[in-house]
């Protein structure tokens, strides 16, 4: 008779979660996948439960605890999860194991607190825009484009600039329309603003005017050259001044056999999206 990994992950997560719970006072809740609406929905349902449900402690956590790894997504999926899980808990917790890249990055400065390991990481920011059935990333090509808009107009000091190469006439040609173009802008302001309040609002930087220069740094892509580039504790801590938080060695330990396990889980099973809590799995 096969081996059923979700019968066997039930039982080993279940001694997990009470643990991590215990020392974060906090619900838990782990998810891996993009932001998109998937997402959404699998957020709303989990934090309903969790509300809803009796805690073992007969108290409701006003604390959220969430266990985030994602490639990034799509910056309005990530403003409905955000607003929902905040209007719940007065207090959220975001775990960094791996990594919570563009998206992930803007959800994570909405946390309280942002805890890490040393090689965990969080990524520039990028807001992913659907285009033609696909996520493209916004910040990228609108910074793409300009370029070529001043490498291929003439000046007063460059009458007789480049021309226009077969790849670029492509990339105009698939995202020139003012309206795509639009949407990218739309979604870089909206990003640098939810990202900026959030900051504001919830980290404790010594001065509040730090988080304008924060978001500037983590959307400039000619500084980190790559929408993928992993930020670690020590560049978020010293370049960005982000109040990271180590995770403590007493928890450590289930913390990340408790995330291994459920990796094991989706990778076994194919899952895009995944997530759980004591309630939903």
């Amino acid at each position: 008779m096969p081996i059923n990994l979700f019968d066997l992950a039930r039982e080993k997560l279940a001694q997990f979660t009470p643990k991590i719970e215990q020392s974060f006072n906090a619900d838990l809740m782990w998810f891996k996948g993009p932001i998109d609406g998937v997402a959404v929905n699998r957020f709303i349902n989990a934090t309903q439960g969790l509300r809803t449900q009796p805690h073992s402690e007969n108290a409701k956590k006003d604390t959220l605890a969430l266990v985030l790894t994602t490639e990034g997504g799509v910056v309005t999926d990530a403003e409905r999860i955000i607003r929902f899980v905040r209007a719940r808990y007065t207090t959220l917790k975001i775990i960094v194991l791996n990594h919570a890249m563009s998206a992930g990055t803007i959800m994570a400065m909405a946390a309280d607190e942002i805890y890490m390991t040393e090689i965990s990481a969080l990524g520039p920011i990028d807001p992913q825009v659907p285009v033609d059935g696909k996520l493209v990333p916004a910040l990228g090509i609108l910074d793409k484009y300009n370029q070529i808009v001043r490498e291929t107009s003439p000046t007063k000091t460059n009458p007789n600039p480049r021309g226009v190469s077969p790849a670029e006439i492509d990339l105009i040609r698939r995202y020139g329309g003012l309206g795509t173009f639009s949407l990218f802008e739309q979604a870089a302001e909206l990003s640098k603003e939810l990202a900026r309040t959030w900051l504001e609002t919830y980290q404790l930087l010594p001065q509040k005017d730090c988080a304008k220069e924060i978001v500037n740094k983590l959307c400039d892509n000619n500084l980190w050259h790559t929408h993928g580039r992993p930020l670690t504790p020590d560049v978020l801590r010293k370049d960005l001044g982000i109040p990271i938080k180590d995770i403590p060695s007493d928890i450590l330990g289930h913390l990340v056999d408790y995330h291994l396990l459920l990796l094991e889980v989706g990778e076994r099973y194919n899952l895009s999206h995944l997530l759980h809590t004591r309630y939903f799995f």
